[in-house]
């Protein structure tokens, strides 16, 4: 489906899809009052001053299936943005927002094959470069609900024009179901004078998990930024073998752990932890992760992107100042080297 850009007042830019209609219900939308979610589909006013990003697929979910879309969509407004609020309906596992530095025309594909990161054959014909960049985590989250306002201060920094690649992901699997469609409703809220500190998001992924059957394991990994950072929010991301996840500020010059920062017992809904939290910003040179598993099945359990199937131990991390980092050339297994000072490519 192709979106519609409309202006709302002076100041209030939309961009939703052509047609949204609830399913289950009829069309006018305030019969969904008092249902939102559940028989219907959610719904979420717009900013007063930002604009706010529609996902919808028509793809059906049905039962002990799983769903990955990705969807091309650019930003339509200069905008320092100082609050995210995003709406899901039932079934959303996460919701992650990626920057390229190419152009696509606005659409969908299926994102759901790993080996495809980044060149996805379907987007070839439509203008996806072959030598493309990966994709840059611009914001994620999976919270059930999401509403997050960056400290007096801070913002991230978006372009007009600016390419984005949104991935969606919905379950209807027995740890996780989903009676509806994928439709993500997010509300980028700015500021009309930029802040001075530009955030970003590191977002840190294992992709050599291996769980052996009917066994418990661990895992640890650092992130070290090149200079002293302030983090803003984080949150852990596991599927339903994950027990524990924790983060703490780390020396990596000492090799001494800090500070706790995070702790998630909760793989369905992790916490979402900010510096509110905290007092403060939290200052630091390093973080380090640490997960723990159960895996009661009789097979191993390996990384992927599929809630029944695999696992993950992802970290996002936001905080500012504004670096340009490359995950790859900052974080790592303890005791290994990045990936990308392995391959020279840092």
């Amino acid at each position: 489906m192709t979106p519609l850009l409309s202006s709302i007042g002076p100041v209030r830019l939309v961009l939703l899809l052509a047609a949204i209609l609830p399913l289950g219900c009829g069309t006018d939308q305030n019969e969904c009052v008092g249902t939102e979610g559940v028989e219907c589909d959610v719904t979420l006013p717009p900013p007063d001053y930002g604009f706010q990003l529609s996902v919808e697929s028509a793809v059906a979910i049905p039962p002990g299936t799983e769903v990955l879309r990705c969807f091309w969509r650019k930003v339509p407004m200069d905008a320092d943005i100082t609050q995210i609020t995003v709406k899901y309906n039932v079934g959303s596992h996460h919701l992650d927002v990626f920057s390229v530095p190419y152009d696509m025309p606005d659409g969908d594909f299926d994102c759901s094959d790993p080996t495809q990161w980044g060149v996805w054959p379907s987007e070839v014909t439509k203008g996806l470069p072959t030598d493309a960049a990966m994709p840059a985590m611009f914001v994620g989250f999976q919270n059930q609900t999401f509403d997050w306002t960056l400290p007096e201060g801070v913002g991230y920094h978006a372009q007009a024009g600016q390419q984005l690649m949104i991935q969606s992901h919905y379950a209807n699997v027995t740890d996780q179901v989903t009676p509806l469609r994928m439709l993500d409703l997010i509300n980028f809220t700015a500021t009309k004078s930029a802040p001075p500190n530009n955030a970003e998001t590191l977002f840190d992924e294992d992709v050599d998990l291996h769980i052996p059957a009917n066994s418990a394991a661990s895992f640890t990994r650092i992130c070290e930024f090149p200079e002293p950072v302030n983090l803003i929010g984080m949150f852990g991301h596991f599927h339903s073998r994950g027990t524990k996840f924790q983060v703490f500020t780390y020396d990596a010059a000492t090799g001494m752990q800090g500070d706790l920062l995070y702790t998630n017992t909760n793989w369905s809904d992790p916490p979402w932890t900010t510096s509110e939290q905290w007092g403060s910003p939290k200052q630091t040179r390093a973080i380090k992760m640490v997960t723990n598993y159960m895996n009661t099945e009789n097979r191993e359990i390996t990384w992927g992107p599929y809630v029944s199937e695999n696992e993950h131990f992802e970290t996002y991390a936001m905080f500012y100042p504004r670096l340009g980092l490359d995950p790859l050339c900052v974080c790592h297994r303890e005791g290994e080297l990045p990936p990308g000072v392995v391959a020279g490519t840092c």
